[in-house]
């Protein structure tokens, strides 16, 4: 149930936006597997095997879907998408810590821009505006 009709706050938008753009990644980094996987086969060190590969696209597809799902219930004003859109800010901070303490320069790039795309979400998400948005705030509390 929305809250509001009204104009989104900055904040959401920007959290919306790192979680739908981490869901855009996951999904072309599945798809890239797909390509290396047909063209490439699974005979290099690069690729996993097979049933690995199989593995690999189901996981990376399923979690861009699902937060793809995520950004859109942050759209709608839904306060269960919080939870799991500061999780996947969380998820990618980690991942991007050692990316930035990478040698070669593409990976320390990768990393810094996953840190501050999640930093960016993590804090957006956590803002009161967000909070009221998403009505968290009249939780608990009797109708009056």
């Amino acid at each position: 149930m929305a809250i509001s009709t009204g104009r989104r706050p900055r904040s959401l938008l920007i959290a919306t936006a790192a979680t739908a753009l981490e869901a855009v990644a996951l999904l072309l980094y599945a798809v890239l597997l797909a390509v290396q996987g047909l063209f490439w086969g699974t005979t290099t060190t690069d690729i996993s095997s097979g049933p690995g590969l199989v593995v690999e696209l189901v996981v990376y597809a399923a979690l861009g879907v699902g937060l793809a799902v995520v950004a859109r219930g942050l759209w709608a004003r839904r306060g269960w998408a919080r939870s799991p859109a500061l999780l996947a800010q969380l998820f990618v901070l980690v991942v991007a810590v050692p990316l930035l303490r990478s040698p070669d320069a593409v990976p320390r790039v990768a990393g810094a821009v996953a840190a501050v795309v999640a930093a960016a979400g993590a804090v957006a998400v956590l803002m009161p505006a967000v909070t009221r948005e998403l009505g968290l705030l009249d939780r608990g509390r009797p109708a009056s």
